[in-house]
């Protein structure tokens, strides 16, 4: 469900960056702003902060229930499925050319990751554990990779899709500290996960001149050829 943002959130500046604290809505309500979801769409969407002090300007759509942030993991899955899907066959077995732990994996090492890694948060999302309890299937042959990471997806909405609307809320443990998290919050922490070794991968892939999908399916160079466009519906 999507509710509009009612109150106000704290801003706190961190790396030149305004973070919000939770944002709090009616009846005690936490939600995830949806641009919190996606780094580029808060800049285009917010901006500076405004004077009132708003994180966030009045009226930002929030996820505040298991079903909506579930559509938005179908969706950010889609796109790594996509990413590993435009990988040559160079790229089975090809690590970097130094390095060591995870430094050196190779980007069959990599993909294993991102599918173990969706069921160590979810486990700690259930407050299980920090846990790698899943079984990832095979990684070895490039043609592992796709069935490995939609069997983490299976999996992973097998264990959230009948869980209690609260755990969105409920403070979980962290593993070496004894700070806690919000649900939420350890939600988030998997999608910045899997955004870094995404791009990890996207990475390797440019430095050896393979293509690298546009995560919107836009060129730098197109947005450039519609630039004139731009300034003349601004009045530019």
């Amino acid at each position: 469900m999507m509710q509009q943002c009612r109150a106000d959130s704290t801003p706190i500046r961190r790396c030149g960056l305004y973070r919000p604290r939770a944002l709090r809505l009616s009846k005690g309500r936490v939600g995830i702003p949806l641009t919190m979801l996606c780094p580029l769409t808060m800049i285009a969407r917010t901006g500076p902060v405004e004077k009132s002090g708003r994180a966030f300007p009045r009226g930002c759509k929030m996820i505040t229930d298991l079903p909506t942030l579930l559509r938005y993991f179908d969706r950010f899955h889609q796109r790594t499925v996509r990413d590993i899907l435009a990988l040559p066959t160079e790229a089975d077995g090809w690590r970097p050319p130094r390095g060591e732990g995870e430094k050196a994996w190779n980007i069959n090492e990599i993909v294993h990751h991102i599918a173990e890694s969706r069921l160590y948060f979810a486990s700690a999302y259930c407050n299980r554990g920090w846990l790698y309890d899943w079984p990832v299937p095979s990684t070895e042959r490039q043609s592992d990779w796709i069935p490995a990471i939609e069997a983490s997806f299976e999996e992973f909405h097998r264990r959230l899709d009948d869980s209690p609307p609260e755990w969105l809320q409920r403070r979980v443990k962290m593993i070496d500290t004894d700070g806690m998290l919000s649900g939420w919050r350890i939600m988030m922490m998997l999608f910045e996960h899997e955004v870094h070794h995404r791009s990890q991968i996207d990475t390797y892939a440019g430095l050896e001149g393979w293509d690298v999908p546009h995560i919107y399916g836009r060129s730098r160079e197109s947005i450039d050829d519609l630039q004139e466009e731009q300034r003349r519906r601004a009045g530019l």
